[in-house]
């Protein structure tokens, strides 16, 4: 068979036509390369003696020129067959309308595993004759890298629409430094032409990790700027068969952390190394976020994964405790690392990491209760309570305080971060401020301090014992020293003492008469 004018095929290759009832290969076809290419289906001996043969088969094409007809003819053997298009209109031509905004999209290459890569880069976004692009594989999807082979190419825009042909901007003119780990690129062009006369695009490729099957998705996402583009690849297969009937398996692994330190060490990345047991093949690393799988490369099931978790991150304020890899079927080995043999196509693992307070970053927070006249105070109690944490509660000289003497208080043991300090009891006789005080423990401030902190006396107490006024009665109580009350009383109780003792001694004497 041969393709329309209209087809082309950009590489050659491979596929087998198979029963669907029974999964033989009925033939085998071979795709020559080139505008108008091809095909040769060959029968195999399963179709020996076989009456009424048939079949159809497919295959992805381009399409390299326009057409309004609704219908193209294939050559097949010698004979015409006229074939539908898909859609309406026939083949339409490219649209030209000169993009405003940056763009990306991805497409297959005629090498298996190969995939190229566009980043669309409007004149618009030159600045003084330069613009950026940071370039980064998505490790949530299959895994891949930069082949580094990479080119900057410019066309004209007049009227807003594109004209001519791209063509190749001399590489004195743009840089690029790709990551050691091949999963990121920084990218820059200097001395270009901006405006809305010219537009850019930056090709590239990566190269899948592994093995490389219809329905895998990669993923890839584009900086120019500070505007972020993103798309993702997925493979389509090239052409009609079932597969060879080799299955394959996987592991994902997921971070999780424990401890008290575990939100500091939040976007910390971690380093995962594995291998498959039995294989030639060298131990690789993939880098694992908090909360983010990341899936290994594909091997054949059946196969054992060792995996281990390498070099951890260092995180200021955290020491990290051990890790430990769960999941179906995970056995721990006496080495410190771990395997897995899945039993389907992919098994999810969960790494769990415990960070816990460095011991040089323990901090302490101090304060001091006094009077106005800065007199310590002893007895007061407080609450001093984390950012987003439970608050703790401080009594002097007992619960958390670690400063025994009275009016002076001291909480120990505190990690980095931004603390409340709260009075909930003044010291008897005074009044509890209402006031809240921050306090921030870092590697700068381990041992910080609030200050000394007044109380004013409860005034309440003591106009509550005043004498009564001049005038008053007051009954049951003495008077007050040093007051102010008529003596008259005092005086006329004297003088009636004293008339009584003299009765009672004439009594006496007409006694004795």
């Amino acid at each position: 068979m041969t393709l329309p004018a209209e087809f082309s095929r950009f590489s050659t290759g491979a596929f087998d036509i198979t029963d669907p009832d029974t999964n033989l290969v009925v033939a085998t076809c071979q795709v020559s390369q080139g505008g108008g290419p091809e095909v040769v289906c060959t029968l195999t001996d399963a179709m020996t003696g076989q009456l009424d043969v048939g079949g159809s088969f497919w295959m992805s094409v381009q399409a390299t020129s326009a057409t309004t007809a609704e219908s193209v003819p294939f050559d097949v053997g010698g004979r015409f067959v006229v074939v539908d298009l898909p859609g309406t209109g026939g083949i339409v031509p490219e649209d030209l309308t000169a993009p405003r905004g940056p763009y990306k999209y991805s497409t297959a290459t005629e090498e298996d595993g190969v995939m190229a890569w566009t980043v669309g880069i409007p004149g618009e976004f030159v600045t003084d004759g330069s613009f950026t692009v940071s370039d980064e594989l998505d490790p949530a999807h299959e895994n891949h890298h930069y082949t580094g082979a990479l080119v900057l190419l410019q066309r004209e825009v007049r009227g807003g629409q594109l004209v001519g042909d791209w063509t190749a901007v001399d590489r004195a003119h743009y840089s690029v430094t790709f990551a050691p780990d091949m999963k990121s690129f920084d990218f820059e062009a200097h001395g270009v032409t901006g405006g809305d006369t010219v537009s850019y695009r930056l090709t590239y490729l990566t190269q899948a990790d592994g093995v490389f099957l219809a329905g895998d998705v990669f993923g890839n996402s584009a900086t120019v700027g500070s505007t972020k583009v993103t798309v993702t690849h997925e493979v389509e297969s090239q052409g009609g068969g079932t597969g060879t009937g080799i299955q394959y398996t996987r592991f994902s692994i997921t971070k999780e952390l424990d401890g008290p330190q575990a939100q500091l060490a939040a976007d910390a990345a971690f380093t995962v190394r594995y291998y498959v047991k039995g294989a030639p093949e060298t131990a690789k690393t993939m880098s694992v976020h908090v909360g983010e799988p990341v899936r290994s490369d594909r091997a054949p099931l059946g196969s054992t994964f060792v995996i281990e978790e390498i070099d951890l991150p260092e995180v200021e304020g955290v020491t990290w405790g051990d890790w430990e890899i769960t999941g179906e079927g995970v056995t721990a080995n006496d080495d410190g690392t771990y395997e897995v043999t899945p039993s389907s196509g992919e098994v999810a693992l969960v790494l769990t990491n415990t960070a816990s307070l460095a011991a040089e970053m323990v901090g302490s927070v101090s304060w001091t209760k006094v009077s106005p006249t800065g007199t310590a105070l002893a007895g007061s109690e407080w609450t001093l309570t984390p950012a987003g944490g439970a608050a703790i509660a401080v009594v002097d000289g007992g619960a958390n305080d670690a400063d025994s003497t009275p009016g002076s208080l001291r909480v120990t043991g505190l990690a980095p971060g931004t603390y409340t300090l709260a009075e909930t009891k003044a010291p008897q006789g005074y009044v509890a401020t209402t006031r809240t005080f921050t306090v921030v423990i870092d590697s700068g401030n381990l041992a910080a301090s609030v200050g000394a902190i007044v109380n004013t006396p409860d005034t309440s107490a003591i106009s509550s014992t005043r004498p009564p006024q001049s005038g008053s009665v007051s009954t049951g109580s003495l008077a007050a020293t040093g007051g102010t009350a008529d003596p008259r009383p005092g005086l006329l109780g004297v003088l009636l003492v004293c008339v009584g003792c003299a009765l009672l001694l004439a009594r006496r004497d007409r006694r004795s008469a």
